[in-house]
Parts: structure tokens; sequence; C-alpha cells
């Protein structure tokens, strides 16, 4: 994940600098991709060959999913290369300081600690439901407004 933001962040500087090249800084993301999906569709040609119909489902399943993450992470990037190649630096402000923060986290952190980051759905931390508990030495507490 720090290596991914590392160069997410390269590449944005890099855009910042030449905004007519950022198509071309935009396709450097492409192995990030290919590499995971090289164990992904070996495993994928084994299962076609003892379950083809499971294997169709997972790759169905696997590709409608990879559609879901990745279209709204490209066009992001693509709208913040526009916006550069236009003269807008507002939206690329923006997330370079959501990547420098992101930098600062995944470096101050454990790297044990650090694959939280990658959670889609972080777990929320309980809120106290402000009812207190009684104490186990000695009688309850009176409570206000009752006599």
């Amino acid at each position: 994940m720090l290596l991914f933001a590392r160069h997410e962040a390269w590449v944005l500087r890099t855009r910042r600098k030449a905004p007519f090249f950022g198509p071309l800084f935009l396709g450097t993301f492409f192995p990030w991709m290919l590499i995971p999906a090289i164990p992904v569709g070996i495993s994928m040609v084994f299962l076609m060959e003892k379950a083809f119909i499971l294997a169709m489902i997972f790759g169905w399943v696997g590709r409608v999913g990879g559609i879901v993450v990745l279209v709204p992470w490209y066009f992001r990037r693509d709208c913040t290369d526009d916006d550069l190649r236009h003269g807008r630096a507002k939206r690329a402000l923006k997330k370079e300081r959501e990547l420098s923060a992101c930098l600062d986290r995944l470096q101050a952190t454990d790297p044990r600690e650090a694959v939280r980051e990658l959670r889609v759905f972080p777990k929320r931390k309980r809120q106290d439901s402000g009812l207190r508990k009684q104490p186990l030495d000695g009688p309850a507490p009176p409570r206000p407004g009752v006599a």
C-alpha cells in the first residue's frame, strides 16, 4: 500500500508539471492492476478445466466487481487530469493533500497495522450508550430526579 501511495503521489506531481502528458502517466498504473491479476487468471484456467460453470460465475462476479472498483477510481483520476489540462488545479491539490495524509499515516504505522488502511468498510467504534454499570462492591448510586 505504501509503494502504491508513493507511486500515486509521483504521478500526481508529474501530471501537475506536464498536464498534457497526463494520460501517459496515468498508464503507469497498469502494472499495479496486471500483476495481481496473473495468479487469479491462472487459477481461473485450472478451475475452468474442472468446473466450467463455477469458473464462469466466478469470472463474471470478478469482472463486475473489478468494474465497480476501478471505474470510479479511473474517472476520478481522469477528471483530475482534465482539470489540470484546462488550468484548474483545485481537485489535484485536494488529492495531493489526501495522498500526503495517507503517506504520513502509512509511514508512521507499523506494517502489520497498515493492513487496516486496506479495509473497504472500517470497523466503527462503539459509542457509549449512556448507561452506567453498577459497581460490584456496593449499593447502586442514587439516580438523579428519583427520590
